[in-house]
């Protein structure tokens, strides 16, 4: 009964395989595979028949050699990921950070930015020249577009391994003070749990102390309020910044990130 129902997708493979394996020598991405087989470019990424043709058939999707080739997200590279160099500048700043140079740092390290403005500020101001923050050399900045960055499909884990390929990569995350931005950077480390993603830390005390003496904006609707998100998330601070962070968001405020300039 199973064969005559998935028998449209099973006498294609079968033909190909047959017939054409040495094509299967060449990799091509996940549509360009599908259509090569089936004659329907969407097949592989959304039949759910095929899908289960697939998941009783253990290893043939590594026979088909096709790879993902997830949504890119912007990007721009500062350096090049063989530069473990951390050039500050004398006038390298956002806010009031200190900028320090530590030469233990290695690898590729990439700032997420939650929203498009301050992505663009610091695309503008760093440069191979100009390149650290808090002592941590930035080699390429990614504009997360929101919860963009979090979703499950097409996630940052595809994204790393198409883009930055071999390189070992570190990422830190910088998103609004709210309970959205809170949410999102939740997802992105619970979504990728093989990447190695954390906070930004020194740029949310940054904002913590240029918010001093402002009166901050209320919280914006329909947000969701996870105490348990929150208190993951104050846990990376110490704890006089924890209670700072709680009582902003329980006073219904919140810091958007553009507070930085």
């Amino acid at each position: 009964k199973k064969y005559k129902k998935h028998k449209p997708w099973l006498s294609p493979i079968d033909t190909f395989l047959k017939h054409n394996s040495q094509k299967l020598e060449t990799p091509l991405s996940i549509n360009e595979r599908s259509f090569q087989i089936f004659s329907k470019e969407k097949a592989l990424k959304e039949d759910k028949g095929l899908a289960t043709v697939l998941k009783f058939n253990p290893g043939l999707t590594e026979v088909l050699n096709y790879y993902h080739t997830p949504e890119p997200f912007f990007t721009y590279n500062i350096t090049n990921s063989n530069s473990n160099n951390c050039n500050c500048g004398k006038n390298s700043n956002i806010g009031n950070i200190k900028h320090e140079f530590n030469a233990e740092l290695q690898g590729f390290n990439i700032l997420i930015i939650e929203n498009k403005d301050t992505w663009y500020t610091l695309k503008n101001i760093m440069s191979p020249n100009r390149n650290c923050l808090e002592g941590i050399k930035i080699d390429s900045l990614i504009y997360g577009e929101g919860k963009k960055i979090a979703r499950k499909m097409d996630n940052l884990t595809e994204f790393d391994k198409s883009y930055f390929k071999a390189v070992k990569t570190s990422y830190y995350y910088f998103g609004d003070l709210d309970y959205e931005g809170i949410r999102i950077f939740h997802d992105l480390v619970n979504v990728n749990p093989m990447l190695e993603i954390k906070l930004m830390k020194a740029l949310y005390i940054a904002m913590l102390s240029a918010a001093q003496g402002i009166k901050l904006p209320v919280t914006k609707e329909k947000q969701n309020r996870n105490a348990a998100e929150v208190d993951w998330f104050i846990s990376f601070f110490d704890v006089e910044h924890q209670w700072i962070i709680k009582n902003i968001l329980e006073c219904d405020r919140y810091i958007p990130q553009e507070i930085l300039n």
